[in-house]
């Protein structure tokens, strides 16, 4: 599942033909039964399941003269060599002598209890959804834009329906695994703010429902976070970011608290942001051994969409969040070899220190990283001025008197350069404003700022690129941090190409939900000017 999410979250910002046509074919040939007769060819069925494993063991795989028996000893020799020392044939429910990670039954495989496995087939089908809807030309051609909408919504509401328990085999109405944090569940939020931006009202508030019926557990708890095991920190994500979208503020901190107890932000890439996390190398990794440390395990990545939704909303002035949000996220990458493989993460242990041979989960983290991946220009507070966390600032200070403090009140300007990995997002605290761009990539921000601590007024320039080849449109998204939600502020907006033809928008008016608006690319580069007023 990992895998599938990588490649799949890597085509909403870094978007190729080729890999999309790749993960399209994927869906219609692995994930998705549709009316195909054999359920144990997908790994999702007609109804929505989402079975444990494709991977499976059974007596004829057992036989090594048969020829399924002769094909698993070639392909994979190792499995082969565990499932024929333990497997006892005859006995296709429950092989008492093989270990609970080796050589599940077909029947085991089919299970479909595990509420985690829902949010990495949901997000293969949204990313292949915004494939489709938000870039011009569309990338995703094998099925029109509202099917891939449809299978997302199917499979985030069958997280309800079928999620359960795995020692009892109860399943719906939210019990077991589906009343805890997913992995990877915040995806279910943008979900849900696309079937509300298209229209879809039945299937937006069917999804609100579900939601806040998990919600409601959460909030029964004197923690509202929870996961697969007391110990776990993985269900923070999604429960922070439901508890912020419905405004849940106190408990919403609770969660980034719990991160922040356990999170450091020391000045060394493997400890900064790296999640405590001591046992994954034994069940996924290459080189188990035993409780070593996993530096920027998955959970690093995860735990950064809090610390980010926290600091965003509410507290954006707390340089510290920031610089701590950043390194959980970008230590994801440092997972990533030269070649553009990946490891699962790497192994702290002194006599090792170096990535794990087996990617395992780093599509998660990777998913992580992707949330919130962008240039982030805030305060670092006294002693840091302004600082740009996955960019560069090349140019900063006020008109006549040079370098401003953050924590003033003073007017100033600067040049921003996105240096991360998709240049789809930058947060320019200075006015207080987000912003998301898909189908262009952002490369620079000229930023200016009148004097004012709260919703100062001021413009940035926004210089955009085509982020896949032949891309024509992009989709701006213009929203306020946490101080300045509360009112409204005019947005004037003028884009130019570089053939200096002009093109007009009318006024937005820009409160804390988002504004959207759709810029034609001309050529190479196209530049778009965005004035904002004061709150009104």
């Amino acid at each position: 599942a990992a895998a599938g999410v990588a490649v799949a979250i890597k085509q909403v910002g870094m978007g190729e033909a080729g890999e999309v046509s790749k993960l399209e074919a994927y869906v219609a040939e692995t994930l998705f039964q549709g009316d195909h007769p054999d359920r144990n060819s997908f790994v999702q069925a007609s109804d929505d399941q989402v079975r444990l494993s494709l991977l499976y063991w059974d007596d004829e795989l057992q036989d090594p003269t048969t020829e399924r028996g002769k094909a698993a000893s070639e392909a994979a020799p190792e499995l082969a060599r565990v499932c024929r020392s333990c497997w006892q044939t005859g006995n296709p429910t429950i092989q008492k002598r093989c270990s609970w990670m080796d050589c599940w039954s077909l029947p085991h495989s089919l299970e479909s209890w595990r509420a985690y496995n829902y949010p990495h087939v949901t997000t293969v089908y949204w990313s292949l959804y915004r494939a489709a809807r938000y870039a011009t030309p569309p990338l995703a051609t094998r099925q029109p834009w509202d099917w891939y909408l449809r299978r997302a919504h199917a499979t985030a509401m069958a997280v309800y329906r079928w999620g359960g328990d795995p020692w009892t085999k109860k399943q719906g109405g939210g019990v077991g695994t589906a009343q805890w944090g997913l992995m990877v569940g915040s995806i279910f939020e943008l979900l849900l703010t696309d079937l509300e931006r298209e229209g879809w009202g039945e299937e937006a508030a069917a999804l609100q429902e579900v939601t806040e019926r998990r919600m409601h557990v959460w909030l029964r708890m004197p923690f509202p976070y929870g996961s697969e095991f007391a110990w776990d920190s993985t269900g923070h994500e999604e429960i922070a970011t439901w508890l912020m979208r419905f405004g849940k503020g106190e408990e919403a901190k609770q969660v980034k608290d719990a991160v922040t107890a356990y999170a450091s932000a020391s000045p060394h890439w493997a400890y900064c942001g790296s999640a405590r996390r001591w046992w994954d190398f034994t069940i996924n990794g290459a080189t188990p051994r035993g409780n070593e440390r996993v530096f920027h395990h998955y959970a690093a990545a995860l735990n950064s969409v809090p610390l980010y939704a926290l600091a965003l909303g509410r507290e954006p002035f707390n340089g510290w969040l920031w610089r701590l949000a950043a390194c959980a996220s970008g230590g994801s990458l440092t997972n990533v070899r030269g070649d553009g493989s990946a490891s699962m993460g790497v192994h702290a242990g002194n006599d090792m220190l170096t990535r794990d041979d087996y990617s395992a989960d780093f599509g998660v983290g990777f998913y992580g990283h992707w949330r919130n991946a962008g240039a982030h220009l805030v305060c670092g507070g006294a002693d840091l001025g302004w600082i740009c966390l996955a960019c560069d600032l090349t140019r900063l200070g006020t008109p006549g008197v040079g370098r401003p403090d953050c924590g003033s009140s003073t007017a100033g300007e600067a040049r921003v350069v996105p240096r991360d990995a998709f240049g789809r997002r930058a947060y320019l605290q200075p006015l207080g404003l987000l912003l998301v761009s898909d189908g262009a990539r952002i490369a620079q921000l000229d930023v200016r700022w009148d004097a004012g601590q709260t919703a100062r007024a001021g413009s940035v320039t926004v210089r955009l690129l085509p982020a896949f080849a032949g891309s024509t449109h992009a989709l701006l998204s213009l929203s306020a941090d946490g101080a300045h939600a509360s009112g409204q502020r005019a947005a004037t907006l003028r884009c130019s190409a570089a053939t200096g033809q002009p093109c007009a928008f009318a006024p937005l008016r820009l409160p804390g939900a988002v504004g959207l608006v759709n810029v034609s690319l001309a050529g190479d580069e196209t530049e778009v000017r965005i004035q904002l007023g004061s709150t009104e």
